[in-house]
């Protein structure tokens, strides 16, 4: 047996459940408290960290400073100070010796 979907009988309207129509009750949002425990810079912190940059590890300055590394080298970036060591290699090209094609 096919139906027509034009076919099917629908209950009047009066027969149908009656629903309550619930508004959406509006909150009131207030300012959630922080869960990280950020400390401003103080000047003291600043100069700190420029004393100690380029002299130690990121992680043993963040550690010093009571920091994190996240913390010290976006400062010292915003800072405009260079916490690579001297003795590191990174991005500097190695003076490798080439052999010479007779």
């Amino acid at each position: 047996m096919q139906t027509d979907f034009l076919s099917v009988k629908l209950p009047s309207p009066q027969k149908l459940p009656t629903q309550k129509i619930l508004m959406a009750k509006k909150t009131v949002r207030t300012a959630k408290k922080s869960r990280r425990n950020v400390s401003p810079w103080t000047p003291a912190d600043e100069k700190k960290l420029k004393k100690l940059a380029g002299k130690m590890s990121t992680d043993k300055v963040a550690k010093a400073l009571g920091r994190s590394v996240a913390a010290v080298t976006f400062k010292a970036f915003s800072m405009r100070v260079s916490m690579r060591l001297p003795s590191s290699n990174r991005g500097r090209r190695l003076n490798v010796s080439r052999r010479r094609s007779a």
